[in-house]
C-alpha cells in the first residue's frame, strides 16, 4: 500500500494544480472548460481518498485483503476512466494522448496484478479508448501498430514485475522461515522441545530486580539407563521428563541444562507452591515407561531463591543451585535440597530437604 499511496498523493497534487490552472486561469469560453474542471475534481477527490484508504491500511485499521484490494481495483478503473476521457478531448482538439500514456505507465510501474487480470484490464482499456477515438475521427492520426506494441510493452512489464515481486517476495518468506528455525535451534533443544542454557540466560535479564527460584535437577542413574536398555530408550525418558515438569510449571521456565540436567527458573512465586510441584513431579518421575517398562528412575535437585540485581547474581545462583544439588546426591540421591547464595565466609547458611529425601532410591536393573 505504499506504492498506492505514494501515487495517489503525487496524483491528488498534480490534480490541483490542474484545477487551479483551468479552473482560475482557464478559457471559460471554451466548450470543454467545464468538462476539464469537473473530471480534475472527480480524480483530484479519487486520489485524495485512495490517501486516506491507504493510511488506513498501513496503520492495520483496514485489515481484510479483499476490501483493500477492491480499493487498489476502484481507484485503478477511476484513474483508466479519467485519463480515457481527457486524452479523448485533447485528441479531438488536436492535442497528444499522454494523459492516458501516463496514467498506463503509471499503472505498469506500480501495480502488482497477476498478468491474468492485468491483461483484461489493459485490453478493456486500450479497446475503449481506442473505440472512442475510432468514433471522433476513424482514428485516423493513431499509429495502431505503435499502440498495439505500446500495449503489449506494458502487459508484459507489468507481468514481469509481478513474478518478480512473487519470486522476491517467496524468497523473503524463506529466508524468514529459516531464520525463525535456526532462532529456535539457538534457543531450544531439539531432543525435548525444552528452551536450552542459552535461553536460561537470556531469562536471567526479565528477572533482575526480581526474586527467583532456581532449581538444577539431575536424573539419577541415567547412565545405567542408557547402558541397559540402550540411547534411544534414554532419550524417551528425557522427552517424557521434559513433558512432566512442562505439566507443573510454564513452557518458559523449563530448560534443558545439558545431559541429563534439567532447570527449573521462575520470578516471584510462593516458594512452597513450588516446592509442591517439584514433590509431585518427583513422584511422577517414577512412572516414566519405555516400550511397556517402568524405569524406575528418581531425580535430584538443588534450589536457591535470591534477588537478582545482576548477571554475577545468576552466575552465583547457579553456582549455589550446583552445589545444593551435589548436596542432594551426596545424601542419597531421590531427595531435594535448599541451599543460600555463598558468602565470603561459607557456601551454604542451610541445607533442607523434601519429604521422601532419604527412602532409598528406586533402583534400576544393572545401576551402580
Amino acid at each position: 500500500m505504499r506504492f498506492g499511496l505514494l501515487v495517489a498523493a503525487i496524483s491528488a497534487l498534480l490534480e490541483f494544480f490542474m484545477l487551479i490552472r483551468y479552473g482560475v486561469f482557464g478559457n471559460r469560453a471554451s466548450d470543454w472548460y467545464w468538462y476539464r474542471v469537473w473530471s480534475y475534481t472527480v480524480f483530484f477527490t479519487a486520489s485524495v481518498c485512495m490517501s486516506l484508504f491507504s493510511m488506513l491500511a498501513l496503520d492495520h485499521k483496514i485489515k481484510k485483503h479483499w476490501v483493500i484490494m477492491c480499493g487498489g481495483v476502484a481507484y485503478c478503473v477511476v484513474a483508466l476512466g479519467w485519463s480515457i476521457f481527457i486524452s479523448a478531448v485533447d485528441y479531438s482538439n488536436d492535442g497528444q494522448i499522454l494523459v492516458f500514456c501516463t496514467i498506463v505507465l503509471g499503472f505498469t510501474g506500480f501495480s502488482f496484478w497477476h498478468p491474468s487480470h492485468s491483461i483484461f484490464l489493459y485490453l478493456a482499456s486500450f479497446g475503449a479508448f481506442y473505440a472512442i477515438l475510432y468514433r471522433i475521427d476513424r482514428a485516423d492520426r493513431l499509429n495502431i501498430y505503435n499502440y498495439v506494441i505500446f500495449l503489449l510493452i506494458c502487459f508484459l512489464v507489468s507481468a514481469s514485475r509481478y513474478h518478480m515481486k512473487v519470486n522476491s517476495t517467496t524468497a523473503q518468506l524463506k529466508l524468514e522461515k529459516m531464520g525463525l528455525r535456526f532462532r529456535r535451534l539457538s534457543l531450544y533443544d531439539e531432543l525435548t522441545g525444552l528452551m536450552n542454557r542459552r535461553s536460561l540466560f537470556l531469562r536471567q535479564e526479565e528477572c533482575t530486580g526480581q526474586t527467583m527460584f532456581l532449581m538444577m535437577m539431575d536424573l539419577d542413574n541415567f547412565k545405567a539407563v542408557n547402558d541397559l536398555y540402550g540411547h534411544s530408550a534414554g532419550d524417551e525418558a528425557l522427552r517424557q521428563f521434559a513433558a512432566i515438569l512442562r505439566r507443573y510449571f510454564p513452557p518458559e521456565c523449563v530448560y534443558r541444562y545439558g545431559g541429563e540436567e534439567f532447570v527449573v527458573a521462575l520470578c516471584g512465586g510462593c516458594e512452597a507452591d513450588i516446592l509442591e510441584k517439584i514433590e509431585k513431579s518427583r513422584s511422577d518421575v517414577g512412572q516414566i515407561c519405555v516400550e511397556g517398562r517402568f524405569l524406575g528412575m528418581t531425580f535430584s535437585g538443588g534450589y536457591v531463591t535470591a534477588l537478582l540485581k545482576n548477571r554475577e547474581d545468576f552466575e552465583q545462583l547457579l553456582r549455589a543451585a550446583d552445589m545444593a544439588l551435589y548436596e542432594a546426591k551426596r545424601r542419597g540421591k531421590n531427595c531435594v535440597a535448599a541451599g543460600e547464595m555463598p558468602d565470603d565466609e561459607t557456601d551454604f547458611a542451610e541445607q533442607t530437604t523434601l519429604p521422601g529425601c532419604f527412602e532409598e532410591p528406586a533402583s534400576v536393573p544393572g545401576s551402580k
